[in-house]
C-alpha cells in the first residue's frame, strides 16, 4: 500500500486514486484486446477441423482460460479499487488530524482521551492490512472526528485539570496536583492559575501536615498555638481551604474567649459599682468585637447604672442641703437631677419648696444685710409682711428662726431714736432732711430714728455743703457730724 504524507496537498491526494484506476482501466484493456485478436486469429469452423486440428484448437482454449484466471487474480474489480480509495483518503485524513494533536501536545493533556483515538486507529490499521477498507475508512474517520472533538473541547479540559489539580492540592497529594498542573501547561503555556499550582504543590504535603496539627491543637483548646500552626499554613498556600477556614474559625474562638473575658469583667465591676473598672472592661470588649449587639447592650446598662448613680449622689446632696437650709445649692442640685431625669422623684417632690424656701432666704438675707431701708415706710411695711410669712413656715429650721428673731429684733431697733451731735460755725444755716431747718448754731443734739439723713448748709456768699448722716441702729458711739460753709462764691 501507499500512503501520501501528512503534507501533500488535497488535489494530489484526491487526483492519485483517480490515476491508478485510470490506469487499471487501460491495461485491462489492452490484455482483453490482444486476447481478442489471438483468439479470432486461430478460430477456424468445426467441420473443417482435422482430429489434429481439433487437438490443437482445444490446447489453445485451454491455455485461454488459464490466462483470463491469471488476469482475474492480477487486477483488482473496480469496485475494490473505489472502496480502497477510499480508505487512503480518510487515512490520509486521519494522518494531518494526527499532525494538528501532535503540535498542541494533545497526547500530554488529553491521554485518556487519546487512548480512545488511537484504539479507532489501531482497528483501521488492522482492517486495512486485511484489506476490510470500507471497517478501515470507517475507523480512520471515527479517529479523525473523536481526535477534533478532543482539540475542540480542550479549553473544558484545562478547566477540567484545574479542578482536578486543585482537589489533589487540598488533599496534600502534591505530586499528582503537580502532574495535572503540568498536563494544563501543556495546552495552555503560561496559564496563571497553573503555574501557581505547581508553586503550591511543591509545599502542599507541608500544608496539610501543618493544618492537621492546627486542628489536634484545635480540639485541645489551644487555640493561640493552633492559630500559629494556621497561619503558618496560610503563608505557604494562601489559597488552601482548610487553613483559611480553621484560621477564621479559632479567631472567631479566640475573640469569643477575650469578649467573654472582658464581659464578665465588665459585670464584676457593674455589681460593685466600680464603673471606672467597668468601663476599661468594656472599652476592651469593644475593642475585641466593635459591632458586637451585646457590647452595646452593656453600654446602655453601664450609661443606666452610672446615670442612676449620678441621680443618687445628687439626690445626697440635696437632702444635705435642704437639711442645712442652703436653698440655693438645693435648687441648683434639683435643676441637675431634673436635667438627668425628668422624672426623678424627689427632686419633683421637693422642687418647689426649695424654691418657696429660697426666695424668702434670699429676700430675708438682703433686708438683714441692709438694714437701713428700713427707715423707709414701705420697705418697713414688706419687711413686716415678710416676716409674718416667715413665721407661718414649719419647721423652720435654725437657719430661719436665726432670720426671724434677726428681722423682729431689728424692725424694734428701727423704731428706737438714736442721739446725734452735729457741729457748726453758727454763721450757716443748717437745714436736716425729713428733720427741718434748724438754723445756726456751734453744737446741737437730735434723737433721730436710724437711717441716713441729707444735712445741707448755706450761708451768704458761700458755696451750699451737703452731707449725708448715717443714724445706725443702736450703736454705742455717738455719731457726730460737722458742717460748714467755708469756700467763698
Amino acid at each position: 500500500m501507499k500512503l501520501q504524507p501528512p503534507d501533500t496537498s488535497p488535489e494530489q491526494n484526491s487526483a492519485s486514486p483517480l490515476r491508478s484506476v485510470l490506469v487499471l482501466f487501460a491495461v485491462f484493456i489492452v490484455i482483453n484486446g490482444t486476447l481478442l485478436f489471438f483468439w479470432l486469429s486461430h478460430m477456424q469452423p468445426e467441420d473443417d477441423l482435422t482430429p489434429s486440428s481439433r487437438n490443437n484448437t482445444m490446447e489453445v482454449e485451454q491455455v485461454d482460460d488459464r490466462e483470463k484466471i491469471l488476469i482475474a487474480e492480477t487486477v483488482p474489480p473496480a469496485e475494490d479499487v473505489a472502496k480502497r480509495s477510499v480508505a487512503e483518503n480518510s487515512l490520509q485524513a486521519w494522518l494531518h488530524m494526527q499532525a494538528r494533536g501532535k503540535s498542541m501536545s494533545v497526547e500530554v493533556w488529553a491521554d485518556k482521551e487519546y487512548t480512545f483515538v488511537l484504539e479507532a486507529v489501531t482497528k483501521g490499521e488492522a482492517d486495512l492490512a486485511e484489506k476490510r477498507f470500507p471497517e478501515a475508512a470507517l475507523a480512520y474517520e471515527q479517529a479523525t472526528s473523536l481526535l477534533a472533538q478532543v482539540l475542540d473541547d480542550k479549553q473544558l479540559k484545562v478547566e477540567q485539570l484545574l479542578l482536578e489539580g486543585e482537589g489533589l492540592l487540598q488533599e496534600g497529594k502534591g505530586k499528582d496536583a503537580k502532574d495535572a498542573f503540568s498536563r494544563v501547561l501543556a495546552a495552555a503555556p503560561g496559564n496563571k492559575k497553573a503555574l501557581e499550582g505547581v508553586e503550591r504543590a511543591a509545599v502542599a504535603e507541608t500544608v496539610v501536615d501543618l493544618v492537621r496539627q492546627a486542628e489536634l491543637l484545635f480540639l485541645e483548646k489551644a487555640w493561640v498555638e493552633a492559630k500559629g500552626k494556621f497561619r503558618q499554613a496560610v503563608a505557604l498556600d494562601s489559597h488552601n481551604i482548610q487553613a483559611q477556614s480553621g484560621l477564621v474559625n479559632v479567631d472567631r474562638v479566640i475573640e469569643e474567649q477575650s469578649l467573654q473575658e472582658a464581659m464578665g469583667d465588665f459585670f464584676g465591676a457593674l455589681g460593685n459599682h466600680e464603673y471606672g473598672k467597668a468601663e476599661k472592661a468594656l472599652a476592651a470588649a469593644r475593642k475585641v468585637k466593635p459591632g458586637s449587639q451585646a457590647v452595646q447592650n452593656a453600654g446602655l446598662q453601664l450609661a443606666r447604672a452610672q446615670k442612676a448613680a449620678r441621680i443618687q449622689r445628687l439626690e445626697q446632696r440635696l437632702q444635705s442641703a435642704m437639711a442645712q437650709e442652703q436653698w440655693q445649692q438645693a435648687s441648683e442640685l434639683i435643676q441637675k437631677i431634673l436635667s438627668a431625669d425628668k422624672r426623678a422623684g424627689i427632686a419633683v417632690q421637693h422642687q418647689d419648696k426649695v424654691e418657696r424656701r429660697k426666695q424668702l432666704d434670699q429676700r430675708l438675707e438682703k433686708i438683714l444685710s441692709m438694714p437701713l431701708r428700713l427707715q423707709d415706710d414701705k420697705a418697713f411695711a414688706e419687711a413686716v409682711s415678710l416676716l409674718n410669712y416667715a413665721q407661718t413656715i414649719e419647721d423652720p429650721g435654725p437657719r430661719l428662726t436665726g432670720q426671724q428673731q434677726a428681722l423682729d429684733s431689728l424692725m424694734i431697733r428701727m423704731r428706737q431714736r438714736v442721739r446725734v451731735h452735729l457741729v457748726s460755725d453758727n454763721l450757716s444755716d443748717i437745714i436736716v432732711y425729713k428733720v427741718g431747718n434748724l438754723g445756726r448754731f456751734r453744737e446741737k443734739e437730735l434723737q433721730l430714728y436710724p437711717g441716713t439723713y441729707t444735712v445741707v448748709g448755706r450761708r451768704a456768699g458761700y458755696r451750699d455743703v451737703r452731707k449725708q448722716l448715717s443714724v445706725p441702729v443702736q450703736d454705742s458711739s455717738l455719731p457726730v457730724l460737722a458742717i460748714r460753709c467755708e469756700e467763698p462764691i
